[in-house]
This record gives C-alpha cells, structure tokens and sequence, in this order.
C-alpha cells in the first residue's frame, strides 16, 4: 500500500525550556504514516520546524544526529512512541527542521507530544576586533583563524562622497560568525551598510560590498561571533490529526 499523507495546518505554538530562559517557535512541518508492515520499516516520520530566538542562533545540521535525544508521545490508544532523529536540515535564517522516523505505527485518530527534547543552541555572543588597517588598499585582516579577503571597488560616476570607501569583501561561513561590521581606529562607531551579498554554497564563501564612511585613514574590523552551543532542553507540546494539529 502507498504511504498516506496526513495533511497539517501551520499554526505555530510556543515552546518552552524546561530549565532554560529561551523562548522558541516550533511548527510540524509534515508527517507521513507508513503502512508497509516491512521489518525495520519506518511507521511514521515527522518533520518539526524550530526556529530560534532573536539574539540566538541554533548549532549547524550534526554529523551524528542519532547521539540527539528522541521524540517520545503517544497515539489516541496511549501506546508510547518513540522517534529516533534522522537528520537536522537547514531552513531559512536561524532556522532547522528536524526529522524524526518512528518504528511503531500509531493507532487511532491522533497522535500527542508533551515532552521536552535536547537542541544545542547559543545565545552568549563576544566581539573579535582586528588590528587596524586601511580599507582603500586590497589585503586580507586574519583575526583569531578568520580570514577576510578585501577588494577596493571603484565608485560610479557622480556617486563618489568624501571620505566614502567602497570595496567587496569575502569570507568563508563558519557557524559561529554571525556578522561583520567596522569601526574607526579609535574603536568608535563606523558609519557602513551593506550593498549587497550573497552565498556561494560550492566553495562555501560569503561576498558583500561594503560602504564605509570612515573618520581616520584606517579602520578595524569586528567580527561577532557566537560561543560554542549547549544543549537547552526546549518544550515540545502538539496534538497531530488528520487534517490538522492542536494543542493537546
């Protein structure tokens, strides 16, 4: 028999840590029931849409995503399931949809969560500042294992500024860099925006051009990163039903 889709609205409902301050947002993104009676054949797989707190970032997709913590509910005859993590995948920004495979198919109309799960996410961030350098020149600033590559770029006819600097910069993505920004030598606030950027996913590289409007010949470059994640336990409460999922 083919699998049966089990159709979800998209309503969100809050999710709390159990011992943690983090407020977070959690939605099924879909769910699938298997009705093969295969050995080791999945019964029911779940998608769940988490998206993190301003001011937080959740850790990259695992590589062992098995080491996670399982999904425990229970179907409308209060049989225990049990969800083993397949796989964390990106979303949008800040955002991971986790995947969930379970090997006992649920009886009757519903199925129930009320539980917690383990995600690693951070919300503590530190500033890395470069050493001082002028913006104008092409050159790379290397701060802690970062390496920023800068290009000058010129500007079009008629729209050149006083003391306005220009150029592209490039970097590889890494997971706990969460944005760039300048200041002048003497660590006061660079006036600078973001023309535009983009994500090269085969080499792995961010680009940006940059405006700057410095008040010395040279600025400093400050990275903000994010400190390693831990796991917060977070709260997961929903009641799925064909056709749509409520509180339970």
């Amino acid at each position: 028999m083919k699998p049966h889709l089990i159709l979800l609205c998209t309503m969100l409902y809050p999710v709390w840590g159990a011992a943690s301050p983090l407020r977070m947002d959690v939605r099924v993104h879909s769910a699938e029931c298997l009705y093969e009676r295969t050995a080791n054949q999945v019964c029911f797989s779940l998608r769940i849409h988490i998206r993190a707190p301003q001011g937080s970032t959740l850790a990259e997709p695992t590589a062992n995503p098995s080491e996670c913590s399982p999904l425990i509910g229970v179907d409308a005859t209060g049989r225990p399931l049990v969800g083993k993590l397949r796989s964390i995948e990106s979303c949008m920004d800040n955002c991971r949809i986790l995947v969930y495979d379970f090997y006992t198919r649920p009886q009757g109309g519903w199925v129930e969560f009320n539980t917690s799960i383990l995600l690693p996410m951070s919300s503590l961030t530190y500033d890395l500042i470069s050493e001082p350098f002028d913006p104008r020149l092409p050159g790379t600033v290397r701060v802690q294992g970062h390496a920023i590559f800068r290009s000058p770029l010129p500007f079009e006819k008629n729209e050149a500024k006083p003391n306005a600097v220009l150029f592209c910069q490039e970097y590889e993505l890494v997971p706990l860099l969460r944005s760039v920004s300048f200041c002048n030598e003497d660590h006061s606030r660079c006036k600078s925006s973001v023309l535009s950027a983009d994500y090269d996913e085969t080499s792995g590289m961010t680009s940006s051009t940059c405006l700057l409007h410095p008040t010395s010949d040279l600025v400093c470059m400050v990275l903000h990163c994010m400190y390693p994640a831990k796991a917060h336990p977070i709260r997961v409460r929903l009641r799925i039903h064909a056709g749509g999922v409520t509180q339970p």
